[in-house]
């Protein structure tokens, strides 16, 4: 199954907003999703699993003396607002976070470089790359993450993505749209289901379930 990642876009922030999250949260996740998977990475197969543990907990997180304890949370529900700490601090702690690469669109973007370690090995991610143990990349163990200016930190072993390859199926997605699993799809549309608003006369006056928002 294609779709664009704008359907990626729009599927996880209603997912999102179906979970609890608040308007800013639920956009910065979807974007987040839509950059890994336009790259090949697994960031539905990561949304499919977090779900359950969003539902009604998403929350703002406190910087205690340059750390944040995220408490298990999937790292979809504040990514962007931790990176936005993590810029002009020399290195920033995030533990207990679920999910890291769901930080790393941001982290990109921000000119840092995240590190942690899981059951199945070490990562270090930055906009060189991936580098360390892919299978990491799906272990749902709570992680310690490391988030640090630039490319400082030392490579946790060969990159498996580098720079060049993420832009290689970047390129990909814009010419021929991103496969996804339809199960997954199916499953996260479930939860997007929840914020959709069934068609009647006074609805469709306001702009909701297919009406004309112009009205």
């Amino acid at each position: 199954m294609r779709v664009s990642q704008f359907e990626i876009y729009r599927l996880v922030q209603r997912a999102l907003e179906g979970s609890g999250a608040p308007y800013g949260v639920d956009r910065d996740g979807a974007q987040a999703v839509a950059w890994l998977e336009a790259r090949g990475l697994p960031g539905l197969r990561l949304l499919r699993a977090d779900l359950p543990g969003l539902d009604g907990k998403i929350r703002g997180l406190a910087l205690r003396h340059e750390e944040i304890d995220a408490g298990g949370l999937s790292a979809i529900a504040y990514g962007s607002a931790v990176m936005d700490l993590a810029r002009g601090r020399a290195s920033l702690k995030l533990r207990r976070c679920r999910s890291p690469l769901f930080l790393l669109p941001s982290a990109v973007a921000s000119d840092l470089t995240l590190c942690w370690r899981q059951a199945a090995g070490e990562l270090r991610c930055c906009a060189s790359g991936l580098h360390g143990s892919e299978p990491a990349l799906l272990d749902p163990t709570r992680a310690d993450v490391e988030i640090r200016s630039g490319d400082a930190a030392q490579p946790a072993g060969p990159a498996f993505l580098d720079a060049a390859e993420l832009a290689r199926r970047y390129g990909r997605a814009l010419e021929q749209g991103v496969e996804v699993d339809e199960e997954i799809w199916r499953e996260i549309d479930a939860v997007a289901a929840r914020v959709q608003v069934p068609a009647s006369p006074e609805s469709r006056l306001k702009g909701a379930g297919g009406g004309d928002a112009n009205l």
